[in-house]
């Protein structure tokens, strides 16, 4: 107990503490001391909150005198760049007389170049400026030039192409006709002909491929024939072996019938079968004598006939036909030849004038196409205003870069001021806490009073179990005296047992008396018993009989197995001989390191029984799929295997080895100094040759002591990481995240829609998989970051992303980079989603913007809804670039979207600061939202002529002013007139009262 208040008293608990101890308190001591470690933690915390508070004021001083450094810097950074444009647009009026000075052909005018040169400086100063010299140039001087060039180049290379395709489908048409060997009439008019079938043939033919001129006809005699043939719709009439015209075998053709005999001369004097007629010659022989023949200036006599003169007569129809301009074609092989080559040679002819007439479109062509290119490479030769645009670009960034350092010396200078108030609070803090409770306010003090402390808890510690000690002697004194009455109780039971089992002994004797009187009663049942066992014997002595002769056969065949049983002995022999050699022989793969090779399980020992559970092993794990069941199959398989190690995987890995210099395989065979084939392989420039397992052993270290070594190297790398660029990048990107964020966020804020006021909000959710990445950012969010625990956590991070790179086997240094790249792009740690607030709600929380939420708005709402989201993430692509341009182009803006929705969007387009252009059937923009826009007006000129003309509005202060532009349509659009010519004209008077009107707007 003294050592108690001692250790009390040196732990300062109070000075109740004495008293305490006195009691055996240790409740209140333990309390008292578990206050004061409390008073000590605190004053531990606060100690070191101030010295993260002093670190932290003097590193926002130090960024405070550098951001002024910086700022003075920006200063004379923008200064400079203001000269440097002056330059530029004094270097680019230069280059441009010079180049002007230097055509060989019409320069721009003066006053165009003087004009070109204002609206450069123009947009030099522009808030986005971009080059414009090259566009205006091509506008003006070069298109004028080149556009009537191109289009008369394309007109030639158009007439060219027709001229080509026109004299090969001559060509073709040629050799078609060279090819088939006949003429082919042409098919008939307003009436569609079967496809005829091959001829002359079983199925038919026409008439002229039939029949001959006879001999010594004149040669005008058939071109007259011919033609009456012709008009009267004979010549190319199908002629059938039976005469006769079968629909269902005929079709739609026209069918030369038999006609009966003509009176007086046929047509058959003229003309005869042709010598490959065939089958039909008799059916064309019977036409040639029905149909007549006239003499030039007689009637006819038939009713089917043809006169010398070019007449014809039919039953239906009659009349006189001139020769055709060539004479006969069809009739006669002479004749259809002559007509064959006659065409041929028209057609090569009118192939070769398209064709020359193609040559000289393509020479005309080719000579404007020099034309266009000469054009083309003078304009190419023009200054640039590139250098402008970057002076113009460097002053504007200059500035952007001065304005942000001044507002980042100014914010950080703030962050400096409060960060020494924080700290000077902190410091009063702790120093209060430590007066408050009698603590000094040093680390090293501190020390001493905890382990005064923990000196006080080891004496209350004692203190307790001493008390536990008497408590325990207390109990144990009361279980002893239990222990006695409950053994008197025990021995009163004994007694009573005793005397309950003498009485059971009583009765038992009883019980045996009675047995020994009815022994008497059983010896009737003993006589029974021998009776029987008489029979038994007599059976007994019936099969020792039987047995005896069984006797005799049996030893007959003991001989002939005594027999049998050498044999199997002398097999045995030779069996247990081959199972030795056998177990020897299993031996040698295994010594080779068949196990390890193939997992096999080690055996216990070297005897048989072992070597032959490991070989059952290896058949059921190892057995080839069809192994033959023959030795001679099993080593004709083994040789088939073994050629085609060498001859593949083998000349394979030679070929490896050999191709890295120094590294090589080879391979010994079995002798008697070697019982299985080795190989043996050098995989290292020491040129030690090594089993195939020695040698993975080998390589295995080797990538071992890598490994080390590269993870060695990875520490590093992560520890640079964590402590420079990754990190303060990381950081970067996250703070724009944040505040572009907060933006948008602020303008969809300010934009409610609809009548019950649903504002939208984005926010960031972790992505699935990307759990990991999005705590990483969490961390740097929330400021944590310093701690070991989020380090560790970073470091696993970037251990776990190498090992997706490492695992993905990319095999160039560039790609490998590119895929961790894009593994560490924080951009797909997480999701922007869409959330919506109703403000007439009575408890208005946010929500997630389902599909099913939006599905249930009007027309207008959901374009509202969808609109902006949309522009949130556009403004989100066009802040990367603050210089550049922030283009909008919608068609059919708005469309079914309500005036109060479109007056939200339009605000919202002018507060995100979008160069949008809008195109619709009214004037959208001409809206108070709206500060300023300029509205074209597009009228389609009449039909059927082409092209449109424009008007231009100008909003502004909330009022419409229409502004004048060229008519550039008008001289186009007037209908030439002759001089004389007096009077209105029609066409200029629709010209100017009609149109199709559209409108389409630019902001």
């Amino acid at each position: 107990m003294t050592a108690t208040v001692t250790a009390a008293g040196t732990a300062m608990l109070g000075d109740l503490a004495a008293r305490w101890a006195a009691d055996a308190d240790t409740a209140r001591l333990d309390a008292a001391v578990a206050a004061r470690r409390t008073a000590v933690a605190t004053l531990r915390n606060l100690l070191r909150e101030m010295t993260k508070l002093a670190a932290k004021y003097r590193t926002a001083d130090d960024l405070a005198s550098a951001a002024e450094a910086e700022l003075n810097t920006r200063n004379a950074d923008a200064e400079s760049a203001a000269g440097r444009l002056s330059d530029a647009v004094q270097q680019l009026s230069d280059d441009m007389e010079r180049w002007a000075a230097a055509l060989t052909g019409p320069a721009p005018e003066p006053a165009l170049r003087q004009r070109w040169l204002e609206q450069v400086t123009t947009e030099s100063i522009a808030a986005s400026p971009r080059q414009v010299l090259q566009q205006l140039l091509m506008r003006d001087w070069l298109t004028p030039a080149v556009d009537p060039r191109t289009t008369r180049v394309a007109q030639l290379r158009t007439e060219a192409e027709q001229q080509q395709s026109a004299a090969t489908a001559a060509d073709r048409e040629a050799d078609e006709l060279a090819m088939h060997g006949d003429p082919v009439p042409p098919a008939p008019a307003g009436w569609t002909r079967r496809p005829r079938p091959p001829f002359p043939s079983a199925d038919g033919a026409p008439l002229w491929r039939l029949v001959d001129p006879a001999d010594g006809v004149e040669r005008d005699v058939l071109d007259q024939v011919e033609a009456a043939l012709t008009a009267a719709g004979l010549l190319d009439a199908w002629v059938t072996v039976d005469g006769v015209y079968t629909a269902g075998r005929d079709g739609t053709d026209v069918v030369a019938t038999s006609l009966p005999a003509a009176a007086g001369p046929a047509l058959s004097t003229v003309l005869v079968p042709a010598g490959d007629s065939g089958p039909l010659t008799a059916t064309i022989t019977a036409i040639l004598d029905g149909i007549g023949f006239t003499p030039a200036g007689q009637p006819h006599a038939n009713a089917v006939a043809v006169a010398l003169d070019g007449r014809w007569q039919t039953p239906a129809a009659a009349g006189q036909a001139g020769p055709a301009e060539h004479g006969a074609e069809l009739i006669g092989a002479a004749a259809r030849a002559a007509a064959r080559q006659r065409r041929i040679t028209e057609l090569h002819e009118l192939a070769e004038q398209h064709r020359a007439r193609a040559d000289d479109a393509n020479q005309a062509a080719d000579t404007l196409v020099d034309e266009i290119a000469a054009l083309r490479a003078r304009a190419e030769q023009a200054p640039s205003d590139g250098d402008v645009v970057a002076a113009a670009l460097a002053l504007t960034a200059a500035n952007r870069e001065r304005d942000t350092a001044q507002r980042k010396h100014v914010a950080l200078a703030g962050k400096a001021d409060a960060a020494r108030q924080v700290w000077e609070t902190a410091t009063a803090d702790a120093t209060a806490h430590a007066l408050e409770h009698r603590l000094p306010n040093s680390d090293e003090h501190l020390d001493a009073v905890t382990e005064a402390l923990d000196n006080a808890a080891a004496a209350i510690g004692r203190l307790r179990l001493a008390g536990q000690g008497r408590d325990s002697a207390e109990q144990a004194s009361a279980a002893a005296e239990s222990k006695t009455t409950e053994s008197e109780a025990q021995l009163d039971a004994g007694v009573e047992a005793e005397q309950t089992a003498a009485a059971e002994a009583a009765l038992l004797d009883e019980r045996a008396t009675e047995a020994e009187k009815a022994v008497a009663r059983g010896d009737q049942e003993l006589f029974d018993r021998a009776a029987e066992l008489d029979r038994e014997s007599d059976a007994l002595k019936s099969a020792i009989a039987a047995s005896h002769r069984d006797g005799l056969a049996l030893a007959g065949a003991a001989a002939t197995a005594q027999s049998d049983w050498e044999q199997r002995c002398r097999e045995q022999t030779t069996a247990e001989q081959d199972r030795a050699a056998a177990v020897v022989s299993w031996w040698i793969p295994v010594d080779a390191g068949l196990a390890a090779a193939r997992n096999l399980p080690e055996p216990c020992g070297r005897t048989i029984d072992d070597a032959l559970q490991q070989a059952r092993t290896a058949i059921a794990d190892l057995r080839p799929a069809s192994w033959p069941a023959t030795r001679t199959g099993r080593e004709d398989r083994v040789r088939q295997v073994t050629a085609r190690l060498f001859a593949g995987p083998y000349t394979e890995l030679q070929t490896s080895l050999e191709a890295k210099g120094g590294r090589a395989v080879h391979a010994a065979e079995a002798d008697d100094a070697r019982p299985l084939p080795e190989i043996t392989m050098v995989v290292e420039a020491s040129g030690k040759q090594l089993t195939p397992a020695a040698a993975i052993a080998h390589l295995d270290d080797q990538i071992a002591k890598l490994s080390a070594t590269h993870d060695e190297k990875l520490h590093q790398m992560y520890a640079q990481i964590l402590s420079s660029t990754f990190i303060n990048h990381l950081r970067d990107r996250l703070k724009r995240v944040l505040s572009l964020l907060s933006t948008v966020n602020d303008v969809l804020e300010r934009h409610p829609t609809g009548a019950n006021r649903t504002t939208l909000r984005l926010r960031r959710h972790p992505r699935n998989e990307q759990q990991a990445g999005y705590k990483i950012l969490r961390a740097l969010e929330s400021g944590s970051f310093e701690s070991d625990a989020a380090q560790e956590q970073l470091q696993a991070f970037l251990i776990e992303r190498l090992q997706q790179v490492q695992e993905a086997g990319l095999p160039g240094v560039d790609d490998w980079t590119d895929r961790l790249a894009t593994l560490l792009d924080y951009r797909d740690w997480f999701d922007v989603v869409c959330e919506f607030r109703v403000g007439t709600a009575p408890d208005p929380k946010w929500k997630p913007l389902t599909k099913q939420v939006h599905a249930v708005d009007s027309g207008g709402g959901k374009v509202v809804t969808l609109m902006q989201p949309l522009l949130a993430t556009l403004v989100a692509l066009y802040s990367d670039n603050p210089a550049g341009p922030r283009p909008l182009w919608l068609d059919e803006a708005f469309e079914g979207v309500d005036p109060n929705n479109r007056a939200i969007m339009l605000r919202m387009l002018c507060d995100f600061d979008l160069d949008f252009l809008l195109a619709g059937p009214g004037a959208l923009v001409a809206a108070a939202q709206v500060p300023a826009a300029a509205i074209w007006t597009i009228t389609r000129a009449p039909a059927p002529l082409p092209g449109v003309d424009l008007s231009l509005m100008l909003w502004a202060g909330n009022a419409l002013q229409v502004v004048p532009v060229a008519d550039t349509a008008a001289p186009l659009l007037a209908t030439p007139r002759p001089a004389e010519q007096d009077g209105p004209d029609l066409l200029s008077t629709l010209t100017a009262d009609l149109g199709a009107t559209g409108s389409e707007e630019m902001r």
